[in-house]
């Protein structure tokens, strides 16, 4: 098997495959194996079939299994193996192509410092894009998308850098039924997208606050300072930036290829400067009452108590936060108990650490919820240690 196909195949989620194969018309059928899938065709009055596995419990066996289906799949379609298995790799991935300025006619080199600086300012970005578009534990979230993203190669035409953004295999595999639903991840990459148009558009008439009404959906302040990280590239006035979406989730939002002005350099630090300040971690007590629960009671029951977490909201205020919403991701024991007090309809008291986000407030962790009342024990086990 050439070593290529194999290395491609390693990086190719099932859930990318079974939808191609949805696509061409394909059957999943019975399979008396948990972790391997079985599609079958007809063409040309036979029938083939492949075997394809679910998940990489062993990771050679797993890419050995998903490159024999791909060599099958290209056969039948006099397809070129290598490329099918780009175009599926590609399948549950954004991607971000930043232009920067170069040194030399033909685009063959770039300043050392403001490559890393570029990449340094994008990895900054798409963590704290990520935070303000988390459903779950965001503090978390925003690491682990950060961390999931991948330098990918540079591109002919000018000194570019890919950068691959995964739009999260686990959502998608439950939208193969028909859901558009954008993921947490892929609304991450559209804030960063449209965010730099916005930042394009403001420095044409040079206003800050152009850029500041756009906050809730577009940079934020700490996306400001992300991006001031690499005001060199910016300055030059040669930086653009352009977008490709994974087909997984039709994007109907255009996404042109943008050139940031010079003078968005400065637009950024005079944004930054007079934005509301992001404040760090702060711990409030919040009194309100229970709504918006996740999980019934005999969704609890199919539950691992100890892995799987769940989500519910507080409806009250906080001197910090105003009137609002929190909500909050806890572990079945937690869950159970603001289960029993939403039944009882009590308001509660919960003192949690938050941070501001564009859109609201992110419980990063809680510490203690009891019904409300000074001599009422709290209902939270103080050994437990959790996140919003």
């Amino acid at each position: 098997m050439p070593e290529k196909l194999f290395d491609i195949a390693a990086n190719i989620r099932f859930g990318a495959v079974k939808a191609h194969l949805v696509n061409q018309h394909w059957v999943e059928s019975a399979s008396i194996y948990s972790n391997l899938a079985i599609f079958k065709t007809t063409l040309d009055g036979q029938e083939w079939q492949v075997k394809v596995p679910r998940e990489p419990t062993q990771e050679d066996l797993y890419a050995r299994g998903v490159a024999d289906a791909i060599r099958v799949i290209a056969a039948l379609r006099d397809e070129d193996p290598e490329a099918l298995a780009n175009l599926l790799r590609k399948q549950v991935i954004d991607i971000h192509r930043l232009h920067l300025p170069t040194t030399t006619a033909n685009h063959l080199t770039a300043p050392l410092l403001q490559v890393k600086a570029s990449v340094d300012s994008f990895a900054d970005l798409l963590r704290e894009a990520m935070f303000e578009e988390a459903e779950f534990d965001p503090k978390a979230s925003s690491a682990a998308f950060s961390q999931s993203c991948e330098f990918a190669h540079t591109f002919s035409g000018s000194f570019g850098l890919s950068i691959e953004a995964p739009i999260n295999q686990v959502a998608l595999d439950s939208m193969l039924d028909g859901g558009v639903t954008p993921t947490a991840e892929r609304r991450a990459n559209l804030r960063i997208s449209k965010g730099l148009q916005d930042l394009a558009a403001a420095s044409v008439d040079g206003s800050y606050q152009m850029l500041q009404d756009q906050e809730e959906t577009g940079l934020t302040r700490s996306m400001y300072k992300s991006l001031m990280l690499m005001a060199p590239v910016i300055s030059s006035g040669r930086f653009e930036y352009e977008a490709y979406w994974s087909p997984f989730l039709l994007q109907e939002i255009p996404t042109p290829r943008v050139r940031i002005p010079a003078k968005a350099a400065e637009l950024l630090e005079r944004a930054a400067a007079h934005s509301a300040p992001v404040d760090e971690e702060i711990t409030i007590t919040f009194v309100g009452s229970i709504e918006k629960l996740q999980a019934s009671r005999n969704d609890l029951l199919e539950a691992d108590p100890d892995t799987k977490v769940f989500k519910f909201g507080i409806r009250g205020r906080s001197t910090q936060t105003g009137n609002c919403i929190l909500t909050i991701t806890e572990i079945q024991s937690v869950y159970r108990q603001a289960l029993a007090m939403h039944d009882r309809k009590v308001e509660v008291e919960a003192v949690c650490k938050v941070k501001k986000r564009a859109r609201g407030w992110a419980v990063i962790s809680l510490e203690s919820l009891r019904e409300q009342g000074p001599s009422t024990p709290s209902l939270y086990p103080p050994t437990v240690s959790t996140s919003e």
